[in-house]
């Protein structure tokens, strides 16, 4: 039993034993060494190292401790030496034919069926979305100075921040709105979804709240109408801007952000009782911020008119008293049409009265200022305005004074946006309040008479190419100022 052969490892037809005393096993042949060593790759395969037969060729190769290593690639081209190498020098053999039935034959290991993995779950997706449009409801429709009233809605994603429309409430109204919602990720089923959005009017927190109902399907989703929480500060203001965040609960999920919205919004005294022209209500609602009266809003609104430096909103115009080679205006919407931005007097009184008008105030009346009314109508005697050289007189009284030689124009009081109106007129118009009197065309006032007024705008009279009752040395009264509403002398 001397020639007892020992199998180290079989591998289908391929197998090595020891070659001290063995023999090979009956019905098979030698191999050649280097034959043998290109059988390893087969015998030991390189793309996944099994570490059953590691420690095999380990036991094989006990003579080369220490080259086993845990690198498949490496490992593989230091067995295919170590196996050469014993193979020529005749310590193990190797032969090809039907592996032998010893208690030492080692049978190919079994490779155990592939576990199918659980069917998982489908991932759960819940929607994001976003603000795309807000519509104000009860408001009061803005004018675009002469232009027709804003678009509604009065915001969308698409405008630029300059051309979104401007909104008008009375000051402590609640704002109701509605929004559309852009579904930027649909979810994998129906769900609800809570939409809050905050903003920040004066001292008061306003929030809007609703649930909508989002589908997988669904591209835009409008919410029904919100009103605020609370109601905007009670004073008069101008929320440039008013910023709504937005944000969004998916099914309870948590709040994310939807969007942040700016809005123009303007709060006025009371409902208003004329049209709301952009630059009227955005004069008053800046210079009145924070009142609460209507005294103190008629007072602060005209502020802006002693600066001569009004603008117009929607073009950035300046505002004119008085371009001699172009004024027409009589009315405020033709001064907020014309090219311009020129108008006459009549314009610029009707001008502030309607301005008063948006904050619901009426009690502002136009007031012409005129000779007598018989010297108007037939245009045979005017006023002269301040500033006139009174020299020596020439001629008897009362027209004591040629016009342009014996009385010079000087420089006057300067008009809007126009340091040198014109110096005389058969007429002017001017605006009375609470027994005060205003002179919107020169910035003037208010006046607490009409003494008072014709003391500082007045310096005499003038009857074709003649002047007379220079103002300076006639105390008394050189004209008359009529309520046009109430046809009643002031």
């Amino acid at each position: 039993m001397g020639n007892v052969w020992q199998v180290v490892d079989a591998y289908g037809d391929v197998g090595f034993v020891r070659a001290a005393g063995a023999v090979l096993p009956q019905g098979t042949e030698p191999i050649e060494p280097h034959l043998a060593a290109l059988e390893v790759p087969a015998w030991f395969p390189s793309e996944e190292p099994n570490r059953d037969r590691v420690d095999l060729l380990s036991e094989l190769c006990a003579a080369g401790a220490g080259i086993v290593s845990l690198d498949a690639a490496r490992e593989l081209d230091l067995l295919r030496e170590r196996v050469a190498e014993l193979l020529r020098t005749g310590c193990i053999l190797a032969f090809r034919g039907p592996p032998p039935r010893a208690p030492e034959a080692r049978r190919p290991l079994e490779v155990p069926p592939p576990v199918q993995p659980s069917p998982k779950a489908p991932d759960i997706v819940h929607a994001l979305v976003g603000v795309i449009q807000v519509d104000f409801a009860a408001n009061h429709a803005v004018e675009r100075d002469s232009l027709g009233n804003f678009a509604s809605p009065e915001w969308l994603s698409t405008r630029q921040a300059a051309d979104q429309s401007p909104v008008c409430y009375v000051r402590g109204a609640r704002v109701p709105l509605a929004v559309v919602l852009r579904v930027l990720r649909p979810p994998t089923g129906t769900e609800s979804v809570q939409l809050r959005g905050r903003a920040m009017a004066g001292g008061a927190t306003l929030e809007w709240t609703c649930t909508v109902s989002v589908s997988p399907g669904s591209v835009d989703v409008s919410t029904p109408t919100m009103t605020s929480s609370a109601p905007l500060p009670d004073v008069v203001a101008c929320y440039d801007p008013l910023t709504i965040t937005w944000e969004a609960n998916a099914a309870g999920t948590g709040w994310v952000g939807a969007g942040t919205t700016t809005h123009l919004v303007y709060a006025v005294l009371g409902a208003p009782a004329g049209t709301v022209y952009w630059t009227l209500v955005d004069i008053s609602c800046r210079a009145a911020q924070g009142e609460t009266t209507e005294g103190r809003v008629v007072s602060q609104s005209f502020t802006p008119f002693a600066t001569r430096a009004l603008t117009r909103k929607r073009d950035g115009v300046g505002l004119t008293y008085w371009n001699p080679n172009t004024t027409t205006c009589t009315s405020t919407r033709l001064l907020l049409a014309s090219a311009d931005g020129s108008g006459q007097c009549g314009s610029w009184a009707e001008f502030f009265i309607d301005m008063l008008k948006i904050h619901g105030i009426t009690s502002a009346d136009k007031v012409v200022v005129v000779v007598t009314v018989a010297a108007w109508t037939s245009g045979s005697q005017g006023f002269l305005v301040k500033n006139w050289q009174w020299n020596a007189a020439t001629r008897p009284a009362p027209w004591t004074h040629r016009m342009w030689t014996d009385v010079v124009n000087l420089p006057g009081i300067p008009g809007q946006r126009n340091p040198e109106p014109p110096p005389a007129f058969f007429n002017h118009f001017i605006v009375v309040h609470g027994g005060q009197l205003y002179d919107p065309s020169y910035g003037g006032g208010p006046f607490a008479d009409a003494a008072t007024w014709e003391t500082g705008a007045i310096d005499g009279l003038f009857a074709a190419a003649l002047a007379g009752y220079p103002k300076s040395s006639n105390p008394q009264a050189l004209v008359q100022l009529w309520n046009m509403r109430t046809n009643a002398r002031i």
